[in-house]
């Protein structure tokens, strides 16, 4: 019984460390898509066009701070990057709306 209870207080350090870290990554994610959307409305201005690489990476950007609110939220075990691999990007031009 005690040996039970040691192990979930472990578990729950290193959720909890886990935590912050997944919290302050999904923060520079978000800054991060903050500045492509800026970037992407400066090619799309300039050039009429959207920048297909940057879109492919700010998709996957948005797709890792979902898996870490996922992770902040109990709602996943799932370590995201960099205990994992980074999330894959959507398609370009997969949204409906086109400049």
């Amino acid at each position: 019984m005690a040996a039970d209870n040691q192990g979930k207080w472990e578990y729950l350090l290193f959720r909890i460390l886990y935590m912050i870290l997944f919290w302050l990554l999904s923060r520079l994610a978000w800054v991060l898509v903050g500045i492509f959307a800026v970037v992407q409305l400066i090619f799309v201005v300039i050039r009429s066009e959207r920048q297909p690489d940057l879109l492919r990476f700010s998709s996957s950007t948005v797709l890792f701070a979902r898996q870490c609110g996922d992770y902040l939220t109990f709602q996943s075990e799932y370590k995201p990057f960099p205990f994992n691999d980074w999330p894959p990007s959507e398609a370009p031009g997969s949204s409906e709306d086109r400049p």
